[in-house]
């Protein structure tokens, strides 16, 4: 199994696909990238916490790209911080740590048990498409939006016309731990 994976360089495409990631403090970073990023069909899941590390116990982290796509993933079990750390245990992260991604596609993707399912600073984001996502929050503000933590349904309102299909059933028990 992958623990993580770090990008820091300028390709023109990036793809991270098919993977199972586990027990590592981060599974995805591309921080510098300015062509096409793409994460499909990926299993995120169990990751770990780590005591005062920002960015620990998390999924996909995208800081800059012109074209990303995040879809058809499964992240499951990403813990809150731990001691001073934050952000940390998030499905998904766009922006807010000073890149620009030109179109930000969320699609397909299923979040369970994930402090944080999403993390998106809008500013940093000319065009965000997210939808058909299944999410089953671990708390009432699952989503952390400019900064500001949120619920899905304030999500909704924020970005009018996103995640119009995406649904936050009240049963979720079709994935559980012995599923991976």
């Amino acid at each position: 199994m992958l623990e993580e994976v770090d990008h820091h360089e300028n390709d023109h495409q990036w793809k991270r696909t098919g993977n199972n990631f586990s027990d590592g403090g981060r599974a995805i970073d591309v921080r510098t990238q300015n062509g096409h990023v793409v994460v499909r069909w990926n299993i995120v899941h169990d990751m770990v916490a780590l005591q005062d590390v920002d960015d620990s116990g998390s999924g996909v982290n995208v800081s800059q790209g012109r074209q990303v796509e995040i879809y058809h993933n499964t992240f499951y079990n990403l813990p809150p911080p731990s001691g001073t750390a934050s952000p940390a245990g998030y499905a998904i992260r766009f922006g807010g740590q000073g890149g620009k991604i030109g179109l930000a596609s969320i699609l397909n993707n299923i979040v369970m048990n994930a402090d944080m399912n999403m993390y998106i600073n809008l500013p940093e984001i000319d065009k965000l498409v997210s939808d058909h996502n299944l999410f089953f929050p671990a708390k009432p503000t699952p989503f952390r939006i400019n900064f500001n933590d949120t619920s899905f349904l304030d999500w909704q309102i924020q970005v009018y016309g996103y995640d119009c299909r995406s649904i936050v059933p009240n049963n979720f028990s079709f994935v559980g731990p012995g599923d991976f």
